[in-house]
């Protein structure tokens, strides 16, 4: 079964490095890098959900898969929903760790826009370095965190303020009853940037979800239990891969 994994706002492809050796090898895992971060290009214009989504079919093509379960982290959770309604055929799973349907009812997310906003060139290494933090780095292997700031700090002004727009913007709140989809939704019950009301509404609007908490986990819960995050994935995936053989 293939699994496409998407990092959040500002990461990249090494988001998901301590995940990675605990997928069995009945997966076929690709880490992306998403337009805008780290390496990948940087257009001028083009960061809308809906263009990110777009770009993952792209890959889905350029890879040779059908299907595959995608697999997002916080804004690569938008992605993911928003290419499962744009693109239904090309998607047999969902696994949203964090999700969201919409964050403008978030307080800490606002204060995050506003943070990105005032961000100039060049990026101010002190933000990235707290905006990491947050997310429980002290979970990383050593030189990962570095690692991850570093890419983080490729990432132009213009760009930071293109993708908070975006996910500003973004909004699936009357949307979700048409997720075909089966999603499996992962949150750490000490997330500071996505609550608890979030994640009952994507549970209940969904048309097939649930829900797994991680006691203690922060808004990264791939950081926080790499090892379980494998395992909570791959029986989604392999499960997923079984009910089509069914079928």
């Amino acid at each position: 079964m293939p699994v496409v994994l998407l990092h959040g706002f500002s990461d990249h492809w090494r988001s998901y490095e301590p995940v990675l050796p605990h997928l069995p090898a009945g997966l076929r895992a690709f880490a992306v890098t998403q337009r805008g971060h780290g390496g990948a290009s940087r257009p001028q214009r083009a960061y809308a959900v809906t263009d990110l989504a777009a770009d993952a079919a792209a890959f889905l093509d350029a890879v040779g898969v059908e299907r595959a379960v995608l697999v997002g982290h916080s804004m690569g959770s938008a992605v993911a929903l928003q290419a499962a309604l744009d693109a239904p055929e090309r998607v047999s799973g969902l696994v949203l760790g964090p999700g969201f349907s919409a964050l403008r009812s978030e307080a800490a997310f606002g204060e995050l826009v506003a943070a990105v906003h005032a961000l100039t060139e060049p990026v101010d290494r002190a933000f990235v370095e707290a905006m990491q933090e947050q997310a429980h780095e002290e979970h990383l292997p050593p030189g990962l965190f570095e690692a991850m700031v570093e890419q983080s700090m490729r990432v132009p002004a213009r760009t930071w303020h293109a993708l908070i727009d975006a996910l500003d913007e973004f909004d699936l709140d009357h949307e979700l009853s048409g997720v075909t989809a089966p999603a499996l939704l992962i949150w750490g019950d000490e997330d500071p940037i996505v609550g608890r009301a979030t994640q009952q509404k994507l549970l209940r609007d969904l048309p097939d979800a649930e829900l797994l908490v991680y006691p203690g986990g922060g808004h990264v819960p791939h950081w926080d239990d790499p090892r379980r995050f494998a395992a909570d994935v791959s029986q989604f995936a392999l499960r997923i891969g079984r009910d089509a053989r069914v079928r």
